[in-house]
């Protein structure tokens, strides 16, 4: 058997396909090739004659965000005129969100009940499903995107079903949408690996150092990095029970404010100020320079994902 295929188009957005097969008779040219040209144009009326495409724009919508995410328009020029067809009414700025679940891929059911609750959250938001996941483009005035009082609604609709999304930056060229996808599919995939218990709603700008680690650790072990100063510290509250090590990570988490970082340590400010003073003394270093920092955060964003801690990587 052979098939011959024809894509259906309105407004010039890929719809469906038709297809005929030889039925053990070969093709022949150009009578088929005609024949299945004006099948396609047919079935395009006849669909267009159908409710479903003149009251719910929502199809069109996905196979135009199909489009931008697959880079199948990259002049502006074009994604601008296929925007006007269909009616969607941007704005100038424009954010992606990639639903995803904890445990395994999404369902139909569940796909579809999240898609109807999302129309009411962001009612004129783009959404498809790629990769088994809800990718969403939503676009506003200002450029957070998402409101305050829409974070929370997408919040307590992921919480109830067990799902989270991660969220790309913010942007005004819907030529780099696909970009932005790679950045929320990355945001969500770290916060997936990491566990993150009660985090729903991932912007990647927070997960970008995870995603970072997550690449550095398929070759490597995080102990590889471990620098100098940390390894003494380490060897240090072993042998007397301390904990160095944690007060090293509250002084990196809170440089300039010795008061917050003693809080998140439930100690008084004075023990905290003891604590570095040791920590100083027995690493050997005065802890002031930009790139010693650096290597010690670096050394415990790896670790902590490696270990899947998510309550010392959000500290």
């Amino acid at each position: 058997e052979q098939w011959l295929f024809k894509d259906v188009k309105l407004h010039n957005v890929w719809v469906a396909t038709v297809a005929i097969v030889d039925n053990n008779r070969p093709f022949r040219e150009p009578f088929d090739m005609e024949m299945i040209e004006r099948l396609s144009k047919i079935v395009a009326v006849e669909l267009e004659k159908n409710d479903f495409f003149k009251d719910d724009r929502s199809v069109m919508k996905e196979y135009f965000l199909g489009d931008l995410l697959t880079d199948k328009m990259q002049s502006d020029h074009v994604i601008e005129e296929r925007r006007r067809l269909i009616g969607w009414q941007s704005r100038r700025y424009f954010q992606v969100a990639v639903v995803v679940t904890r445990n395994g891929a999404m369902s139909h059911d569940l796909a579809r009940f999240v898609t109807g609750r999302l129309r009411r959250i962001l009612p004129d938001c783009c959404w498809t499903m790629k990769q088994q996941n809800i990718v969403v483009l939503a676009s506003d005035d200002a450029a957070s995107v998402l409101s305050s009082n829409q974070r929370q609604q997408l919040q307590e609709l992921l919480a109830s079903h067990d799902l989270l999304v991660g969220v790309s930056n913010s942007f005004e060229h819907l030529s780099e949408c696909r970009g932005a996808f790679k950045q929320a599919y990355r945001a969500a995939e770290a916060g997936i690996t990491m566990g993150a218990p009660n985090q729903t709603l991932l912007s990647y700008e927070d997960m970008a150092p995870y995603y970072i680690a997550q690449t550095v650790l398929k070759r490597n072990d995080a102990s590889a990095f471990m620098p100098n100063t940390v390894e003494r510290l380490i060897a240090y509250d072993e042998a007397h029970g301390s904990d160095l090590t944690a007060t090293l990570r509250a002084f990196l988490a809170y440089p300039d404010d010795s008061a917050k970082a003693a809080e998140s340590l439930n100690i008084h400010r004075n023990t905290f100020l003891y604590r570095m003073g040791r920590i100083r003394e027995i690493s050997g270093s005065t802890l002031d320079k930009g790139r010693e920092r650096f290597s010690i955060q670096l050394y415990f964003l790896l670790h902590d994902f490696q270990h899947r801690s998510w309550e010392g990587a959000s500290s």
